[in-house]
């Protein structure tokens, strides 16, 4: 393959990987899969329960009800003060950047078609570019693309902020990698397909090559692409007709080649470039980080979760259907002779008043009037016992037993063991999904840093240990390692359990002469929310000799001492 190709080798590229996609990723199942799991019209899935939803709900709440803490280390002795700082900037950006409901949301598209992407980005929702602006060396890491030269805006997400990282969730139906690839790390390029408006396109000053650039796409036409497989959802928009919605949208191939720290974007209908130019955010490798949940051998494309489960889904509708049936057949019918009683006493039999009587006309034997016909109903535990099958068998094709899932066995003695796992379930203990959610936080946590090292230029202010520390990124940037916990909720979220710590912390080392208790009361008063209680910790240079005279049994030293 040529180091430079040309926008016709571009897309002849992108249909060979729409393909590698469509043969391995089981592409053809996506729309079905998506519309079983919300129950789309006309799907008619309420049958019986929605597994496709309930398990896969159950992986995303098991996976995503964890709150990661980043731990970075310092790999060389200088930089031990900075990883403090890095750490406490990566945790900031946790929340800042809603990384834990962007990962929430990658590890649901994960399930239902096998692969979550998440995509790193700076200051414009279409790529950073200095180059592009008017003054780079004053731009300070941030510019205004999210505007026009006339002050309207032309990007429309609200997580882009000048001067500032952000990270997305991208749908798998818009990534293409070469065929045969296993891993981002070893791909030579990732295109990522991005729909926009014609006049946003016209106004963004970062393409070039637009002036013969033409709509291809309705509104209609964007969301029916992701319903279309491989090369098909590549939509050209042909009908001219006076009542065909006029096409406004153009599709976009942003491609970023590792081979020549390029980005290239190149769009449907359109025989030139509109962008081919250094890539600022390649800082990394490429900002791009994907994982999936299901083990991987040769490919990058896989299998879902949800296909798994489509056996299950249906044997369970099935039965569904049947039980339905058999609790109607089992309804009480009776026969009884004609003319043997009125209409009005008939009406009786179906009263729900209890001990209701009915005349039988005379001269007919009682024995004969009334004939009870119940059909046998030789299944009724069908839905109890069969469906319950169904379902263990779902829960464990994906990995889950109902213990790992926090439940109790219905029946049987609970051992020791099955409360463990009952509470290990609870718990979210970390497993090999877990594992793989964790790795994919440290990789953004990688790409996040090193482009914060390059693009942050302006001081900024972060909290580190009750005290706030101005820094840059070029300040920052060293060598560190990174390590990853999980926890229930955000660690770094409470402030009153802060205090609690400080004080537990406090009480146990007040006593030590080793100490400094100047340092330790600092550390206290820091952290408490009253203003009025900080007023209590004095921590003048007296403290430690006052300490040492009561210590000595001599009476505290006054202050004027």
């Amino acid at each position: 393959m040529k180091k430079e190709l040309t926008v016709d080798e571009w897309f002849s590229e992108i249909r060979s990987g729409l393909e590698y996609r469509k043969e391995y990723g089981r592409e053809d199942i996506w729309a079905e899969l998506e519309a079983l799991f919300y129950e789309a019209k006309g799907l008619n899935t309420s049958k019986g329960p929605n597994l496709i939803n309930s398990i896969g709900d159950a992986i995303v709440s098991h996976l995503g009800s964890i709150y990661p803490y980043i731990m970075t280390r310092p790999k060389r002795q200088d930089s031990v003060q900075n990883a403090k700082i890095l750490e406490s900037v990566d945790n900031s950006l946790l929340e800042e950047l809603d990384l834990p409901d962007e990962m929430g949301t990658a590890i649901l598209h994960a399930y239902l078609w096998g692969r979550g992407f998440l995509k790193l980005g700076y200051d414009s929702e279409f790529g950073w570019n200095p180059a592009k602006l008017s003054n780079p060396e004053q731009t300070f890491g941030m510019s205004l693309s999210q505007f026009d030269s006339k002050g309207n805006r032309i990007e429309y997400c609200e997580k882009v902020k000048p001067g500032m990282p952000w990270v997305s969730t991208v749908l798998p139906h818009d990534i293409v990698v070469p065929w045969g690839v296993s891993s981002l790390k070893d791909t030579p390029y990732i295109a990522h397909r991005v729909i926009r408006h014609i006049d946003d396109i016209k106004s963004d000053v970062k393409y070039s090559g637009k002036r013969d650039l033409q709509p291809t796409m309705t509104g209609n036409d964007v969301v029916n692409s992701y319903l279309a497989v491989g090369d098909g959802q590549r939509l050209t928009n042909v009908s001219m007709g006076r009542d065909v919605p006029k096409a406004e949208f153009v599709e976009m191939w942003e491609i970023r080649d590792v081979r020549t720290n390029k980005i290239k974007v190149i769009a449907t209908g359109h025989d030139k470039f509109l962008r081919n130019e250094y890539d600022y955010l390649q800082t990394q490798g490429l900002p791009f980080v994907s994982f999936a949940m299901v083990p991987q051998t040769r490919n990058f494309w896989v299998t879902p979760d949800a296909y798994y489960l489509l056996p299950y889904q249906e044997e369970l509708n099935d039965i569904s259907v049947q039980a339905a049936k058999m609790r109607k057949l089992a309804i009480l019918k009776f026969l009884y002779s004609d003319g043997a009683i009125d209409e009005t006493e008939l009406q009786k039999l179906f009263s729900s008043d209890i001990g209701a009587g009915v005349r039988v006309n005379q001269g007919i034997p009682l024995n004969e009037a009334v004939q009870v016909f119940t059909p046998h109903n030789p299944n009724m535990n069908l839905y109890a016992v069969d469906a319950e099958y169904v379902r263990r068998n779902s829960r464990e094709t994906v990995g889950f037993s109902r213990n790992q899932l926090g439940e109790y066995e219905q029946k049987g003695r609970r051992t020791a063991s099955e409360v463990m796992a009952v509470q290990d379930g609870s718990n979210n203990k970390m497993n090999r999904r877990q594992l793989v959610i964790r790795k994919a936080y440290l990789d953004i946590f990688k790409k996040l840093n090193s482009i914060i090292f390059t693009h942050w230029r302006t001081p900024k202010w972060v909290e580190v240990g009750g005290d706030w520390v101005e820094y840059d990124g070029q300040m920052l940037k060293s060598d560190y390692s990174y390590d990853l916990v999980f926890a229930q909720k955000n660690p770094i979220s409470s402030p009153v359990e802060r205090a609690m710590e400080n004080l537990n912390l406090y009480s146990m080392l007040v006593q030590d002469p080793y100490i400094d208790q100047v340092g330790l009361r600092n550390m206290v008063q820091s952290a408490m929310l009253n203003p009025e209680h900080r007023k209590v910790f004095r921590t003048d240079a007296n403290i430690p000799l006052q300490m040492q005279q009561m210590q000595q049994g001599n009476g505290p030293v006054q202050p004027n001492q």
